[in-house]
């Protein structure tokens, strides 16, 4: 929630709870501090007690908050992106020191740990301005994919893009849909969406907020979206980068509790396909790279599917249009010689090593399956009249016949 509607009547709860306010952790303790001291307080229960519901804000930061004048810093992420967890604590009594006062330790009555964002670009590389990020886990249960409008336009690119098509209509910035935030959301019951919303396309809404408190989903209010389909294939061939928790196929059956077979494990996107918009690209991660329609998916996988939503990283967030860099390049070398695929945006981790021997038999799964920095796709493949950015749209069809493709540079 933006700063400004600190201590404001809840537009939510103004009926049932009139006294209902948004604060962030200073103003709340010095609210409770002051109640405490009180005889005529009714904030407390006859046992002393207090509901607070918290709103922990994402884990992004463009104003340096170890600075006492900050300025815009859309370049944070690439500092605060896979790192240690946020914690804050809520302490209530004074600290205890040992005698030689080296020591001490402070009891903390309420405690919060927040993940960083996870990535698999490549941070430390210096020209590297932009990017995106995603959510650690899944965090509802698998869900129907979702039926769209058939008139959105969606693309296998830019899945914040796609998802604001999807919700806000393909005139969102001058002509958006009126959808409100209680239309999707479940405010009786927190974190849960309403029947009818039970959507993969609908569940990122969780990962948002009304910002200005209006009820109205604003362009400027979608942050966390629904992948594209060649995001999420982006996801899998960089998933070295991620801790275990956080790649896309869970290697424990346990973790996959309602797989079909205890095997299939189907990725819904915000990328449809056709003019029904009931038909959604999905990725068979079970396979690594295998792209299908969802309609083709269901026999197998069945009607929920997983889904994972990003955040874009290094981007205003007023522009919707603005791309990111591409996580992979591919430069012409030459007219006739060509086309050299670059990866080194991706995360190191996610790279193997140059070899000068064969490659052993290996699955998908695998570290040996890691591309390589650079390699060469030869022009028979592609011809050579190709731009750049025509071939770097197949780089998911080729990673399912294999990747990489000829040879390492």
């Amino acid at each position: 929630m933006d700063a400004e509607n600190n201590d404001r009547i809840s537009p939510y709860y103004k009926d049932t709870y009139p006294n209902a306010r948004l604060r962030d952790v200073n103003q709340l303790m010095d609210f409770l501090t002051a109640e405490a001291n009180n005889p005529n307080s009714t904030v407390f229960d006859t046992n002393g007690n207090v509901s607070v519901t918290a709103f922990v804000d994402e884990n992004v930061y463009v104003y340096d908050p170890t600075m006492e004048k900050p300025t815009l810093d859309l370049t944070l992420w690439k500092r605060m992106a896979e790192t240690d967890d946020r914690q804050l604590y809520i302490i209530v009594d004074d600290p205890e020191y040992s005698q030689d006062m080296t020591s001490s330790v402070i009891k903390a009555q309420y405690s919060f740990r927040q993940r960083s964002i996870r990535t698999v670009y490549n941070v430390n590389k210096a020209d590297l301005q932009t990017g995106w990020g995603l959510e650690s886990v899944m965090e509802t249960k698998r869900l129907y994919a979702g039926r769209i409008d058939g008139s959105a336009t969606t693309d296998k690119d830019n899945g914040r893009r796609n998802t604001l098509r999807i919700l806000l209509g393909d005139n969102y910035q001058t002509a958006p849909k009126k959808l409100r935030w209680t239309d999707v959301l479940n405010i009786n019951n927190p974190y849960q969406l309403n029947s009818n919303y039970e959507r993969a396309i609908y569940a990122r809404l969780i990962r948002n907020r009304d910002l200005n408190g209006d009820n109205i989903i604003d362009a400027n209010e979608i942050r966390w979206y629904l992948a594209s389909i060649n995001q999420l294939v982006d996801i899998y061939l960089g998933e070295y980068a991620l801790d275990e928790q956080s790649r896309l196929y869970p290697q424990n059956a346990i973790d996959r509790p309602d797989a079909r077979k205890g095997v299939y494990w189907h990725y819904t996107s915000s990328t449809y396909e056709g003019s029904t918009g009931n038909n959604s690209w999905v990725l068979w991660v079970e396979e690594g790279a295998s792209l299908g329609l969802k309609n083709d998916s269901e026999p197998y996988n069945g009607e929920f599917f997983s889904y994972r939503c990003l955040r874009n990283l290094g981007l205003p967030l007023d522009n919707p249009d603005e791309d990111y860099q591409d996580l992979i390049e591919v430069h012409r070398i030459g007219t006739t010689k060509g086309y050299q695929i670059d990866l080194s945006r991706m995360n190191e981790k996610s790279r193997r090593s140059n070899l000068e021997t064969m490659l052993q038999a290996h699955t998908e799964r695998q570290a040996d399956n890691r591309p390589y920095i650079y390699f060469e796709v030869h022009p028979n493949r592609f011809g050579t009249k190709q731009d750049g950015h025509t071939i770097r749209r197949t780089i998911p069809a080729l990673s399912v016949i294999a990747f990489p493709i000829i040879a390492n540079c």
